[in-house]
């Protein structure tokens, strides 16, 4: 590394303009920083005046409702599963009113370029349901089916309790008409064609939270391997689903708006006909009644400079 040499000023002695900016010069010496001469922390934003900081774009949306659960009359929004076939386009985070509620940067859009990282968070406050009278794992065909010889006589059928939701994240960067939304980079759509049935594989979930449809348990009843009746079915409260995703920005491109959007009802699935073998989730289009209600949540992005 470099090495500045000047002696000492001695008492006394005198100085002018020419030789004090000298001595400022000698550290005028950019090419020559490394690690050898800084530190940690050695820098800091005021040093880089210049480059406007890490952060190119910043902002926030509401989604869903504005109310939360434990409100008085609190507005719900809510998702009924598929039953007959996977929906062409998913379900939007909406309000009860059914406005989508997205981050809209329409009128303001963020110009990325390689090199940048878009990072994302989101959450929703949801509540999974079913009508308790039909419960919708025993239909026949259901996916996660688990048969128990009951205690006196006969069999009864519960579940692995593995049904869930999918909420993933959608972007707009065609135009500012917000008219042409498409899954963010490493997220499928759930509807890709596996072994007759209708899904994607885990690899392609990049921005994919999973939230459970229903929890089934047994009971004091069960005994020997046997179960008493037809399980236990614990209601599951307003939980707060979380997301995130973060992307190393490939291609230039112009993001116009940010969404969140749900499918369902899924069920894990291994592929062991292709190869490499795969882990998915499938629809379960057998199951009736399931629904999934969701009042507010907020959605947070922002661009940073990775360089």
């Amino acid at each position: 590394m470099s090495r500045i040499e000047r002696g000492r000023v001695e008492p006394g002695e005198t100085t002018d303009a020419t030789t004090l900016n000298n001595t400022y010069s000698d550290y005028t010496q950019g090419s020559a920083l490394n690690t050898s001469n800084t530190r940690d922390q050695a820098f800091d934003i005021a040093h880089f005046a210049d480059s406007g900081g890490p952060i190119k774009y910043a902002g926030q949306a509401h989604l869903g409702n504005t109310s939360l659960p434990t409100e008085a009359g609190a507005a719900t929004t809510t998702v009924s599963s598929a039953s007959s076939s996977a929906p062409a386009t998913p379900h939007i985070v909406q309000t009860s009113a059914g406005s989508a509620t997205f981050l809209n940067l329409s009128s303001n859009a963020w110009s990325v370029t390689s090199g940048d990282v878009l990072r994302v968070w989101w959450h929703l406050n949801c509540k999974p349901k079913y009508d308790t009278s039909t419960t919708p794992w025993s239909a026949s065909g259901v996916k996660g089916q688990i048969t128990f010889d009951n205690v006196s006589s006969g069999q009864t059928t519960t579940t692995d309790s593995m049904h869930c939701w999918v909420a993933y994240l959608q972007w707009e960067k065609t135009s500012s008409s917000l008219a042409n939304w498409q899954d963010v980079p490493g997220q499928d759509d759930f509807l890709t064609a596996i072994d007759s049935q209708v899904g994607s594989k885990l690899a392609d979930t990049s921005s994919t939270t999973v939230i459970p449809a229903w929890l089934v348990v047994g009971n004091k009843l069960s005994a020997g391997g046997k179960i008493g009746t037809t399980g236990v079915s614990q209601t599951l409260g307003y939980n707060a689903a979380y997301g995130m995703f973060a992307y190393d920005v490939v291609t230039n491109a112009t993001i116009y708006g940010l969404r969140v959007v749900i499918r369902g009802l899924m069920h894990p699935q291994h592929d062991s006909s292709g190869s490499p073998y795969a882990n998915l989730l499938v629809y379960d289009l057998n199951t009736a009644n399931a629904q999934l209600d969701y009042n507010g949540g907020r959605l947070n992005a922002l661009v940073m400079r990775e360089k």
